[in-house]
C-alpha cells in the first residue's frame, strides 16, 4: 500500500525562501564576476534592471 502524501508544510515555505536567497547571492556574485553593472546583465538577458535587482535580493523568484 502506497504511503499517503504529506500535505505541504511551512518549512517548505522556508526552503523556497532559502534558495531564491541563494539563487539571488550567486546570481550577484557571478555578475560581479564578470564585471557586468545590472543594467548589463538586465541588457544581456532581455529583462529589466529592477527585476534584476529584485532577483539578488531575494525578493522574486525566478522563472524558467
Amino acid at each position: 500500500m502506497a504511503k499517503p502524501k504529506k500535505k505541504a508544510s511551512g518549512g517548505r515555505r522556508v526552503q523556497q525562501a532559502t534558495i531564491v536567497a541563494r539563487f539571488g547571492e550567486r546570481l550577484r556574485s557571478a555578475r560581479l564576476k564578470l564585471g557586468w553593472s545590472q543594467a548589463e546583465l538586465a541588457r544581456a538577458a532581455a529583462t529589466g534592471i529592477p527585476y534584476v535587482g529584485r532577483l539578488e535580493r531575494g525578493e522574486v523568484t525566478p522563472g524558467i
